[in-house]
This record gives structure tokens, sequence and C-alpha cells, in this order.
């Protein structure tokens, strides 16, 4: 048995990756860049308010509690949920006001209930594409996707032909879907993985469907409080976490990974090496020989289809703006232009905005008197050479997106009630996170980057090394990295008995 192992990268995939290990026996070791842990699921801390950095989302709640369960713990034991009802609160530029709460006959617009006709489309929706879900998370999410024979078996093919996964987003939902702010509104959810929802597969419909089937949560405390879970589960089990210590390369011999090089000018060998860091930023940076890290050359990562960024205003308000719910939606004029931008390259000239306030019903983020908001807004990823991230644009963008967002009822007065300012950046992610190109969301979920054709938890030309994390099988997302550290850690113990 392989009993030592090593993590490059502290990230949600990463630590559950450990954990799922550590309960098997292994002996592991995580080395983090940064000084604090989670890696983009991380906090930003300031003597009034808090913030969690990017992720703050719960969608699939099972499986963040399906970790627990498999470790034979209470997952009450460490973290709280609270069910959120409305799961949404979506404002227009026009002073419409959607609720989407999570009895679908409950929804309404303007404080009017949805008509008849239109919940009987939205319901037909929402049962399609939840039919499309089960087949999707049985026969793809949950399985290793690396044998190139397998997407020719009878059952295979009947399941893609089932799904018919060409249609994109808008096509699909547009066929269901008349009233345009509810439209969008799903749009809008389909490009959380940070894809454009007017070229990619259907298939991310299931992203709205499953949030308003199975409903939100909040973790309370936030997303880092999972982070944090998880750090307490590892120290239960006797793991390691090395902080503030970067790994320089991967140590290869007779293509196989034997240890890392740190910044600390120290080696550290162990029978498995799994990455949690940047896909592309690993091949590129940390497997120096060119030969063993085949097909995957500088042109090839080069030429891979990315996902964009994102731009995340953090305010802390002095005061409790009512009219807000947990998550909130902006929706701006000239949705698809805008709602394309970033993946053409430019910053949107009405943006359409995703608002998270926590201290709606958690006042762990802020003192009494104060209030945790964050804005994100989708952007170009950095292989755009044409936007300069200094302080004059920042604050250029800044102003822009309080302009828009005083036009919610209540917030009208909130460049005047901010107490203190912050943002993420693509350079902040870039830097601080070594994601590849500043992307927010790893590779993109083209059909040509999905399921055997996305980077796998094994990499074929070189033994002993493993990956985890957002661009890796089966995907972004916190629900879908969870799901690929169980792969990881199940293909090395099946390996190992």
């Amino acid at each position: 048995m392989n009993n030592d192992i090593l993590i490059i990268g502290a990230g949600i995939g990463g630590l559950a990756t450990a954990i799922r290990l550590l309960h098997k026996g292994y002996k592991v070791k995580i080395i983090e860049k940064n000084k604090t842990i989670g890696g983009k699921t991380n906090k930003l801390n300031s003597p009034l308010v808090s913030f969690d950095l990017t992720a703050s989302i719960s969608i699939m709640i099972d499986e963040y509690i399906k970790l627990f369960k498999d470790i034979e713990k209470d997952y009450s034991d460490y973290f709280e949920l609270i069910p959120l009802n409305p799961i949404y609160k979506v404002f227009t530029n026009k002073g419409d006001e959607l609720t989407i709460t999570k009895n679908i006959n409950s929804i309404t617009l303007n404080s009017k209930s949805l008509s008849i006709n239109e919940l009987v489309k939205y319901n037909n929706f929402l049962n399609k594409t939840y039919k499309k879900y089960l087949v999707v998370n049985s026969e793809f999410l949950t399985k290793n996707q690396n044998k190139f024979y397998e997407l020719f078996k009878i059952n295979t093919i009947k399941n893609i032909i089932k799904l018919n996964p060409i249609k994109n987003c808008y096509s699909y939902i547009n066929k269901y879907i008349n009233n345009e702010i509810l439209k969008n509104t799903l749009l809008f959810q389909c490009m959380y993985i940070g894809v454009t929802p007017y070229n990619s597969s259907n298939m991310y419909t299931l992203i709205p469907t499953v949030t308003q089937l199975e409903g939100l949560y909040h973790i309370k405390g936030g997303t880092y409080k999972y982070i944090e879970s998880l750090e307490k589960v590892i120290k239960e089990l006797e793991g390691e976490i090395l902080t503030d210590t970067e790994v320089t390369e991967i140590i290869i011999k007779d293509k196989k990974a034997i240890g890392v090089s740190t910044s600390n000018k120290e080696n550290i060998y162990a029978d498995i090496i799994i990455c949690n860091s940047d896909f592309s930023y690993t091949l590129k940076e940390l497997i120096k020989d060119k030969k063993v890290k085949k097909p995957y050359t500088v042109a090839k990562i080069n030429s891979l289809k990315y996902s964009c960024s994102t731009f995340i205003l953090h305010l802390g308000v002095k005061k409790y703006y009512n009219n807000l719910s947990v998550h909130n939606i902006f929706l701006n004029n000239n949705f698809k232009e805008n709602i394309n931008a970033p993946f053409n390259g430019y910053i949107p000239n009405e943006g359409n905005y995703y608002i998270y306030y926590p201290s709606k019903i958690d006042n762990s983020f802020n003192k009494i008197g104060y209030g945790s908001l964050n804005i994100t807004l989708r952007v170009p990823n950095l292989l755009n050479k044409e936007i300069i991230w200094n302080k004059e644009f920042i604050n250029t963008l800044k102003n822009k997106i309080l302009n828009d967002i005083s036009k919610i009822n209540g917030l009208e007065n909130i460049k005047n009630e901010i107490i203190y300012e912050n943002y993420t950046t693509p350079i902040t992610l870039k830097n601080k996170f070594n994601t590849y190109a500043g992307c927010a969301f790893g590779l993109s979920h083209t059909l040509m980057q999905t399921n055997y054709f996305r980077p796998q938890v094994t990499f074929k030309n070189i033994k002993n090394l493993y990956f985890t994390g957002a661009s890796i099988h089966p995907g972004n997302g916190i629900s879908l990295v969870l799901k690929c550290s169980e792969l990881c850690a199940n293909e090395i113990v099946n390996l190992n008995y």
C-alpha cells in the first residue's frame, strides 16, 4: 500500500480528498501556498464586517453533507444549515421584483402571482430538466470518464441521445418560458460555471432546476465555515496542513511522481502526489519535463477553452437592507449582449449582477448595525490583454456597479452607506491563487471539455500523480469538486487494494 500522500493546495478539492484518504488510513500532508486555507473559497476580514471571498451559493447541498456521512461523522457537529425562502430576489433596472420561492406556486412578480399558464410551463421545464439531471448525475457525474471505449457502449449512446446536449441553454429554456424576467433569471444561473448560456449545452439548465426543486441553504458563518469544518476534521484524523509554503516543482523520476520541491528550498517526498492546484498552471509551471506531460504541451494548454473571470465588489454598509434576500440577482438592459460581453472580451456596458447579502439572516458577518455585501460581475479573463486592472479602471467599474444597484428599492443611497470597500479581480485570482489567466472557473465547460474530454483524476503518462479540482471531471462549483474528490480518493484506494 502506497501510504504517504502529498496534496498540493488546500482548496475544497484538496481538503475533501485528504479527509477521504485519512479516513481510509492513509498518511496525508497538504501543502498550501497561502497563509490561509480554502484556495479561492476564502474569507476577507475587516474590523466591522467580514466576507466570503468568492463562493457563496451552496447548490446541491447533499454533496456537502455526503462527505461527512461517508466518514461516519454528523455534519451538524461542524456546521449549521439554514434553509432559505425565498431562494432568490430578482431586481431589474426598470424596478421589477421577482421573488423566487421554494414553492413555485408562491413565486411572485411585482407582488402578483405568475399566471396559471406561466406556472404550468415552468413546472414542465423543471420536470423535464430534473429527469435529465438524474441521468447525468448517476451516469456521468459520479463516475470517472477515463476510458474512451465507454463512449461507445449502447447504454452511454442511449443516454446521450436522451439528454440531447447539443441545444444551448437559451434555446432550451425559451421553448418553455415566455416571461422574460423569469427566463433571464434562469439563464443567469446557467452562467454560474463560467459559460455563456447562449452557446453552452442545455445540460447547465440543471443548475437553476436543482436550485428550484431542492432549494438553497445558507451555511451559518458563510461558505468559509465549511472550509473551517473540513480543517477541523483533518486535524481530528491527524492529517497535516503546511501553510505559507509554495510548491515550485513536482519531482518526476522514471515517469513517476515521487515528491515536490518548495519555495523553502526543501524537497518533500511521498508515495502519491495529488494536485489541487489549478490544472493548466500545474502542467505549465510545476511539471518541468516536457515529454511526460504530453499531450499537454504549452501550445495545447494555450489552445484549451477557458472560463470567464469575475470582479467582486466587497462592501461593508451601515444599513440593514430589508428588501434584499441572501441571494439576489440584478438584471439590466440588453440582457443577451451584456451576458455575452465577458466571453467576447469586454466589460458589459450594462452589467447583470449577483448580490450576496448574508447579513440578512446571519449576524456572524458583521457587528450590530452593519452589513456585508458581495456584488459579482462576470468579466473577461486575463487572456484578454486590452483591460488594464489598475485603480482608475477599478474605480470606474465600481461606480458603474453602484449606479446600477442603486436602482433597487431601498438601495438608492448605498454610496453614502458604505463604510468599507474592497474587491477581488482576475489579477487577485491569478497572483494569489495561481489560477491560469485569472479564470474564476478553470477550464470552460464546452462539450469537448466535459466528461471523457475533460482532464481526469489520473494522468496516464505519470504514475502516482492525481488531480482534483474545478478543471477536472466532473467540473467546477463546490458540489462538483466534492464529487471529484470522491472520484480521486476512490481511484487511489481501489488501486491499492
